[in-house]
């Protein structure tokens, strides 16, 4: 069976060297400054939020800083009382000309607590093109230009997403998140549009119509789902629409990352790909170089499987990081490869065990499809469904 082991070391060549080389042909152009045919239309920017993330004042500021004729700034944030109020309140009285709006609501629209945050901002956008900015990204100038461009000019276009660099590391483990962010992940964004030609919508930042997403079940529909982000993704492709990659890359910003942190993420996000699709969640392992070198060693005990391994990664993360963020702590990144690659493969196998996870305060269940259940504390449960006492003989 050498030759089994042979096709899976080829194959796993060919996706990583795919992905990588798709992700430079994606961002190796930028568009025309000039607007489309028809203008620049307005934008509805939503950004939920909930507490002050890394970095957080920095990526608001580079909402108000848009080099865009028509647009304003929606902010939602869940309870009266959350520090990130007068962080926000503080930032947009700096950009007095930008159109801006927070809204402090009380939350219930699902489970899922971005689904919910964006629901109540809802109630109150101005125009028919919404942008979704999650609170840890930090954008350029352009970055509206890159977003709406393509809903502008393609009408079969139905959603925009963007991919993604880690930025602004300054504890370890932040570098650690960022190496695999910039490495692994965008490099299985990329195969797995290489290989389908289907874009993965992960909910970083996404632009779209709401006229159009209302008609196809809209946030409703997602409201009680995990993978919110893969579900809209799939609605807009079923209903006839494309979905794309903008050619500009927004920035996730962490700096203060703890172990704890990352696994909590880590694990959600594994639970969720494991939920979505059991089958093909295993095959995953052909895109982590490391991993399958240590399946086929036990299996063939071929010693050089090691340093195909590393050089694979290496050409993978160096590339990459040029791509994404430039030349700037390149060599820490390509020394540590090994280490982060250990780190995601224990995170990676230990994921499908997992029934819950943590989200913005919340312990959620996490069923097939990624459907969200509560998780009631036991007392809870005894007081709403109380035993019979036990009679007495």
């Amino acid at each position: 069976m050498e030759w089994m082991a042979l096709f899976l070391v080829a194959l796993c060549s060919f996706g990583v060297l795919l992905g990588s080389a798709q992700l430079f042909w994606l961002l190796r152009s930028t568009h025309s400054p000039s607007p489309p045919s028809g203008g620049w239309p307005a934008v509805s920017v939503l950004k939920p939020l909930k507490g002050v993330d890394d970095g957080l004042q920095n990526n608001l500021e580079t909402l108000f800083t848009q080099d865009y004729p028509n647009y304003e700034l929606l902010f939602g944030v869940e309870g009266d009382h959350d520090p990130v109020i007068p962080l926000v309140q503080n930032v947009a009285a700096r950009y007095p000309h930008i159109p801006h709006r927070l809204f402090v609501h009380q939350g219930g629209g699902g489970l899922n607590p971005k689904i919910s945050n964006i629901r109540a901002i809802l109630q109150h956008p101005s125009h028919d093109i919404l942008v979704i900015n999650d609170s840890n990204i930090a954008v350029t100038p352009t970055y509206l230009q890159a977003m709406v461009r393509p809903l502008a000019e393609q009408p079969k276009v139905g959603l925009v997403s963007s991919l993604f660099a880690g930025t602004g590391e300054k504890t370890f483990w932040s570098f650690i998140e960022n190496m695999y962010i910039n490495g692994l992940l965008m490099n299985m964004l990329a195969a797995f549009l290489g290989l389908t030609q289907e874009a993965l919508v992960i909910g970083k930042s996404n632009a779209f119509r709401r006229s159009v997403f209302e008609r196809l079940g809209g946030f409703e529909s997602l409201a009680y789902l995990q993978a919110e982000d893969y579900h809209m993704g799939k609605i807009f492709r079923y209903a006839g629409y494309s979905v794309v990659f903008a050619n500009q890359v927004c920035y996730n910003r962490n700096l203060y990352t703890t172990f704890h942190t990352l696994w909590l993420r880590y694990i959600r996000w594994g639970v969720a790909r494991s939920r979505l699709t059991p089958l093909l969640y295993p095959f995953e392992m052909l895109l982590n170089p490391l991993l399958l070198a240590s399946v086929l060693w036990l299996w063939t005990g071929w010693s050089w499987l090691w340093g195909w391994s590393l050089l694979l990664i290496s050409l993978r993360d160096i590339s990459q990081w040029w791509i994404l963020r430039g030349k700037h702590r390149w060599f820490w990144a390509w020394i540590l490869g090994p280490f982060r690659e250990i780190v995601y493969s224990v995170i990676w196998l230990a994921a499908p065990f997992y029934h819950t996870v943590q989200w913005r305060g919340h312990t959620l269940r996490v069923g097939a499809g990624t459907h969200l259940f509560v998780v009631y504390p036991p007392q809870e449960q005894s007081q709403e469904h109380p035993q019979e006492a036990p009679k007495r003989s």
